[in-house]
This record gives structure tokens, sequence and C-alpha cells, in this order.
């Protein structure tokens, strides 16, 4: 499914109120199979949001697959503009599906916990005579190559080694994300999917004051992101720094305004890592990247006022850990 609607002759239409909406929050829905039709609108969608600005665009996934040369069309499409795309997977993402997917960078690839992969197996009804199936054999001999290598270098892997599973078969599992590291760590889609479900336009007007219920929605987002990665087997201590690293030492933090004896130790690191990347990290839509030496003096003051941890804060500068990360 594309959000642009089109006529009988695919001329774009108006887009209806959710689909702006979408739009608004640079976000594009791929659902369904893959065609001509949805391929065409995609594209539309893409270029019209990388033509407005160079911040971050977000598409959501979930097809089974469908026509290769459209996803052909919005792979390259993905690759070529300059705006960053972040893919999220949900549900069924095979075969032209899966390759819409790894066109992004593997930074920004990302799936909600239900996801399942399959790479595609080109097939075709072969008819007519000899040297038409002689033909069209040869093509899907050639597609099945070219789409080989672009998931060897998507996924890091070998080539002999995508030939050998496709052609084996072994690729429906349900694990394959895992395998061939398809995705990025689902839990750092707390960041890319929490604030985008709360469905809001606060998150649309950039430096414009909040109102106290659009704070309260803001606020909302770490419940979000841990309520994306329960499902999956992760250690207690990780949900609890997923949970609480917007969380204060005085209980002025969110979302459980807990004091500094409830907070965990890894939980408190985290706190200082997380404010430190939402200042300096230049993929934020809403604001621009604040230099490194700007951003410690804003962390060192909330240490003043007993918000954070200075021992850890002292750790963090002296032993330069910033460093590792700033401007990502």
């Amino acid at each position: 499914m594309s959000d642009l609607e089109t006529d009988d002759e695919s001329r774009p239409l108006l887009l209806d109120p959710v689909a702006e909406r979408l739009l608004r929050a640079r976000t594009i829905l791929i659902s369904g199979e893959i065609t001509q039709k949805l391929a065409a609108n995609v594209s539309a969608q893409l270029m019209a949001l990388a033509g407005e600005s160079d911040d971050p665009i977000t598409m959501f996934i979930n097809s089974q697959g469908g026509h290769v040369e459209a996803g052909d069309t919005v792979h390259d499409l993905v690759r070529f503009v300059r705006a960053p795309v972040r893919m999220v997977g949900t549900g069924w993402v095979a075969s032209a599906g899966a390759l819409i997917y790894v066109a992004s960078e593997r930074a920004n690839r990302f799936c909600l916990p239900n996801t399942r992969f399959l790479l595609p197996q080109p097939a075709g009804g072969m008819g007519g005579s000899a040297s038409d199936i002689a033909i069209e054999a040869k093509e899907i001999i050639n597609m099945r190559d070219r789409l080989n290598r672009i998931f060897a270098r998507a996924t890091n892997q070998p080539l002999e080694r995508i030939e050998e599973e496709i052609f084996g078969g072994r690729l429906a599992r349900a694990n394959i994300e895992s395998l061939y590291a398809l995705k990025q760590n689902l839990m750092t889609l707390k960041h890319a999917a929490g604030p985008l479900l709360l469905h809001h336009e606060a998150l649309l007007r950039g430096p414009s004051p909040l109102t106290v219920a659009e704070r309260s929605l803001i606020e909302h987002h770490p419940r979000i992101g841990l309520g994306i990665i329960k499902h999956v087997d992760l250690p207690a201590e990780v949900l609890e720094v997923v949970g609480g690293h917007h969380e204060k030492l005085d209980g002025s933090g969110y979302p459980y305004h807990m004091k500094s004896a409830e907070i965990p130790f890894q939980t408190k690191m985290m706190m200082i890592a997380d404010m430190f990347d939402a200042l300096t990290a230049r993929d934020r839509p809403y604001k621009k990247a604040m230099p490194v030496e700007y951003a410690l003096k804003i962390i060192g003051d909330e240490v003043k006022s007993e918000m954070l941890d200075p021992i850890l804060f002292k750790l963090f500068v002296e032993a330069n850990i910033y460093q590792l990360t700033a401007g990502d």
C-alpha cells in the first residue's frame, strides 16, 4: 500500500489526511505486493521528501514481495537520495520487499519483534519455443546472480554462502535476520519508532514550545521503547536501561520519576550517554547538532544540580568516552 492516491492513469491526486500527516513526519509506508504502481508512488514520496531537506526519512515495510524490477526502482532511489532512509521491517519482509529493505545502510535498518525475512529465489513460468525458454532461463540466472550479489554486499556475507542457502531453500526460518545481520539491534529502535508511535504534531513543530499535554506525550516514549523490546529475550538490566534512560537523580526525570537510590548503575551511565547523544547527534530532524564543548557544559550543569552522577560524568569526560560517538 502506498499513501499517494492515484486515478486509473496513476497520476498523483490529493493526499488523504493520514498520508499527509505521515509525510509531514517524513514517514513512508509500504504494505502488500510490490508493483510498478506502488514503486511509482513510493518514488514520488521519496523524491519529494529528499527535495525538501536532507533530514532522515523513515520507511516502514511489510511485503510478501512482488515485481523485482519495481523493487529495484525503490532500492536504487533509497540509495540515490541524499537524505538517510531508516528502514523498519514489520510482519513479513520477503523477496522484492527484502530487496527494498537492504537498500538502507545497515545502521539504518530496524525491525519490530515479530518481523520475518525471506530472500528472493527468482523463478519463471517458462513457455513458448525452445529459444524463448532458453532466453528466459538465462535472464532468470542473471537476475538471481545480481540479487545474490546485492544481498551479499548488504549483509557482509560471502556470495557463496548466500547462493548455498537460497538454493537449499533454508532461508524461510524466522531467525534469518540474526544469521545474516540484515537488521540493526532491535533495542536501538526505541529512538526511531518510539517518537513516531506518539502520532502527535508536537514532534513536527521544531523549536516551538510544548504545551503540558504535549510534553506528557513526549515523556511517554521510554515506555513505548520498552514495550517494543520486552518481547525480545534480553537481560532485565537491559530493559531497565531502556525504560529509565531519561530519569534524573533528584526524581525530576521521566517516565517513572525515580530517585538516585532506585536507579540502577547501568541506567545512570546511560542517562549521561543518552543526553550527550541527543545534544550532539546530526540525525535529528527537529534540531541541529550542538558542539561537543557546549553539550558537556550543559551536562555538567545538570551534574552540579544533582540530576546526574558526578563520578560517572568525570569518567565520561576524562576517559574521552564521548569521542567515540560524538556527532554520530
